[in-house]
């Protein structure tokens, strides 16, 4: 090998490692871990409705089992609080005293409700829409349904195409079925979220009831703890 070309071969070998690890760092920046909530952020929308919308608008398709997985994650964890703070609830207002609940909680809980019953995707929607809040609000009028479709399917699950469930809705199954468990995780929660839901049936019924045993009497109303993780479903103004 001539000295020219053996130079050029010591300088490449010399300076290959930094020049990897130059072009490394800006890469691993920007993939840099997100967290579950950082991702739900990404996903959930609010509609001028006040219903929530999942949509999976990320960089990178190869990303959506990342962001489904979040999204199961956080349910999970939604609806194990959710429950706790719901039979807390039902405790209090089946105590001898039967107070009524507080105006606050009265609007968070009867705003999860259709005619007078609790919905499965009103549950969902007041657990989500927390994360939506940092995204604009998406348009909705008599005569545009908005950018994305809103979380109302009528059945928590249900593969038809053109009468997706909710889990389908939220998880693009059977796309990614992978991320979350595949149709046996789709079964069981559905099954928690209908536990929840009943739940929070129940405190409305009870409600109900000790509004009509105190009539006018004065009595110290149940409100949720600050911190709860319902949020009242309500209109918003888009922007």
């Amino acid at each position: 090998m001539n000295k020219p070309l053996l130079t050029i071969v010591m300088i490449v070998s010399l300076l290959s490692p930094a020049w990897a690890q130059e072009t490394q760092q800006p890469t691993t920046k920007e993939k840099a871990e997100l967290t579950d909530e950082q991702r739900l952020e990404k996903l959930v929308f609010l509609n001028e409705n006040g219903s929530i919308s999942i949509s999976y608008e990320v960089p990178w398709s190869f990303e959506y089992p990342d962001y489904a997985t979040s999204l199961g994650t956080l349910l999970r964890s939604e609806l194990v609080m959710a429950y706790s703070e719901c039979q807390s609830l039902k405790d209090d207002l089946d105590s001898v005293a039967q107070p009524p609940l507080g105006p606050t909680t009265q609007a968070i809980i009867e705003s999860m409700e259709s005619y007078g019953s609790t919905t499965q995707a009103g549950l969902l929607t007041s657990l989500l829409t927390k994360y939506a809040l940092k995204n604009p609000i998406d348009a909705e009028t008599p005569h545009n349904t908005g950018k994305y479709k809103m979380l109302n399917a009528k059945f928590c699950t249900n593969a038809q195409i053109t009468d997706p469930g909710l889990m389908e809705q939220m998880f693009m199954s059977p796309m990614h079925p992978e991320s979350i468990g595949g149709t046996v995780w789709n079964v069981r929660t559905c099954d928690n979220i209908e536990i929840v839901r009943k739940c929070v049936q129940a405190v409305s019924n009870q409600n109900r009831q000790n509004q009509a045993a105190s009539g006018n009497e004065a009595s110290t109303a149940v409100e949720l703890d600050i911190s709860t993780r319902f949020s009242r479903i309500q209109t918003r103004p888009a922007h």
